[in-house]
């Protein structure tokens, strides 16, 4: 996207419920920029090391504190910073 490698996942397979720890690990063994993940239903946003990490959460099945159904928006400009922006129903 733009020049940046992303990489979507579910997320159980690398136990984003206990940490994104695993997750982080994969995007640098894999070297992408951008990591978006689901499972856990809960909006999540990390930098870590040149890598962003996020999981827009859940419209439908938000399981955050209110539980208020979330998504993201990102833009992406090449060469430029990425912003996101997270959203609520």
């Amino acid at each position: 996207v733009k020049g940046k490698r992303v990489f979507i996942t579910h997320g159980h397979s690398y136990w984003v419920s206990v940490s994104e720890e695993r997750l982080q690990a994969e995007a640098q063994r894999r070297g992408v920029d951008i990591v978006m993940y689901g499972h856990t239903h809960k909006p999540s946003y990390t930098e870590k090391d040149g890598k962003i990490i996020l999981n827009p959460g859940s419209i439908a099945y938000p399981r955050q504190p209110g539980r208020r159904g979330t998504y993201m928006l990102m833009d992406v400009e090449e060469n430029q910073d990425i912003r996101t922006e997270l959203m609520y129903i």
